[in-house]
Parts: structure tokens; C-alpha cells; sequence
């Protein structure tokens, strides 16, 4: 048996407990019923989130189960890899250099450079370069998480827009995106949905291109963090500015930035 988007009701309508928990129940009873193995060969889920689990227990352990944090030897399986963006930029006259800067840096598991496949081939077939993120239901989720802010959220995303790597924990999270707790909830959710990289190593997750930056700027905007997406702009037109060595909108830059961001009693 084959189900795609298996957690597709989980995700909609988690929020009701009678739907999630008669699914769960009717997957349970499916794949670990007592003639679950005469009736099934196999079966083949797939989906954004692992499988639902109960305190520390998954609903159906007797899955091998792959995910964007635990991928095992499925992990060059989930996207593709530089050799193959390389040979496909060779055979399409595509530039490597911006197919690295807007679909590269995802690190799964053992594979350390590994691209977004969907927007690798729409940049391909359109012959041009941008964002080709599939705004889905999910898309109001992480709206949702941003806008909870948690203690330290802000600051960990900030960090992040800026380039660096922050820590979280992982397991915590009980693959229930109506169940989500705290600030490593919501990173681990941001995980599992493409918007954040995560190092296995360091146990830390970073925005892993300009594709996803983009993405994020766009979920900031749309919450009432609106000050803060002014000031990532902001900092880009300075940033811009500066290389082009623009003393003027240098100066008009750094204006804003002191009337925006300091005290009138300081």
C-alpha cells in the first residue's frame, strides 16, 4: 500500500481530537492489526511530518521511518546533490553559482550539500532563478508559530537571518503540529518544513539559502513582527549601499537605523 501525504488530516485537522485520534487509530489497526502482515506486503508513506507520537512512543513503530532530522541511508534520497545540480547546470546552461546561493545548503544527515529539487527544476524549465517555494496550509502554520514567540524566538530568528546557526532541541517535539510547546517546537516544525537546515553534529539548524530567506521575510511580514522585517530590510539597503559605495544612502541608512532604534532619552 502506497499513501501520500499521509499526515495530511493530522495537519488540517489536528486540532480536532476526535478526526486525529480516529486516524491514528484506523492506521494503527491497518499496519499493526494481527493479520497486518498477511495483508500487506509492504507500505510506503510519505509526508512532511514523522509519525504522530504519544509521550515518547510512536503511533506506529513498526515503520522504518526517514526524516529531514534522521534520515539514515535515505538521506542523499531526499533532495538533490551537488554532483547532480552541477551536471544539470552543465547540460541546461544554467549558472551553479546562483543555483548555489538560492536552492543549496541543506544539510541532511551524511550529506552536507543538498538542494531544493522542486525549485532546482522550476529554475531550470523557466530559465530563471527565484523563489519557487509552494505556499501550502503549512504556510499559516508557521505564521501561527511565529506570531506564539516563545521566549527567545525572535532573537534565534534574527540570528539566523543574519547568517548564524542556533541551537535546539529536537526531541521534544511530538510530530503534532497542533501540539506544539515551546521555542524548539516550533524550530523542529520549521525543520521538518524546509525552512530550516539542521546540523545532526552541533545539534543546530540555520536558514540554509536565499530561497528560504526570502520565505521567511515574507512569514515575518505577515505577523505583527512588521517592525522587525523593516529593519531586515533596512539593514539589506545598507548593506547594498555600502558595497556600492553610496556615501549618501550610507548616511540616510544609518539616520533611520539611530531614529528607529534609539531612545529619545538615551
Amino acid at each position: 500500500m502506497i499513501i501520500d501525504e499521509w499526515d495530511a488530516i493530522l495537519r488540517e485537522m489536528g486540532s480536532d481530537d476526535y478526526i486525529s485520534t480516529s486516524y491514528v487509530d484506523l492506521l494503527r489497526r491497518l499496519f499493526k492489526g494481527l493479520w497486518s502482515d498477511t495483508v500487506f506486503a509492504g507500505a510506503y508513506l510519505t509526508g512532511i511530518l514523522p509519525i504522530k507520537r504519544y509521550n515518547t512512543e510512536s503511533a506506529l513503530n513498526n515503520f522504518c521511518e526517514y526524516t529531514m532530522i534522521r534520515p539514515g541511508k535515505m538521506s542523499e534520497a531526499l533532495g538533490f546533490t551537488h554532483d547532480e545540480v552541477e551536471m544539470l547546470c552543465k547540460k541546461h546552461g544554467m549558472d551553479l553559482m546562483e543555483m548555489e546561493r538560492w536552492y543549496d545548503g541543506y544539510r541532511i544527515g551524511k550529506a552536507s550539500r543538498m538542494f531544493n529539487p522542486y525549485s532546482v527544476i522550476k529554475a531550470i524549465y523557466n530559465e530563471e532563478y527565484g523563489s519557487y517555494w509552494t505556499t501550502t496550509g503549512a504556510y499559516d502554520s508557521v505564521i501561527t508559530y511565529i506570531q506564539m514567540n516563545f521566549d527567545g524566538l525572535k532573537d534565534d530568528i534574527i540570528r539566523m537571518l543574519s547568517g548564524e546557526s542556533v541551537y535546539v532541541n529536537t526531541t521534544e517535539f511530538l510530530n503534532d503540529m497542533h501540539n506544539v510547546r515551546s521555542k524548539n517546537d516550533v524550530l523542529t516544525v520549521l525543520i521538518h518544513l524546509g525552512y530550516l537546515s539542521y546540523n545532526k553534529d552541533t545539534y543546530e539548524c540555520y536558514i540554509p539559502n536565499k530561497e528560504v530567506a526570502d520565505e521567511m521575510n515574507n512569514a515575518i511580514r505577515a505577523t505583527s513582527w512588521t517592525p522587525l522585517a523593516n529593519t531586515i530590510q533596512n539593514s539589506k539597503f545598507l548593506l547594498d549601499a555600502t558595497i556600492a559605495g553610496n556615501e549618501n544612502a550610507v548616511a540616510q541608512a544609518i539616520d533611520i537605523a539611530h531614529d528607529e532604534n534609539t531612545s529619545i532619552l538615551a
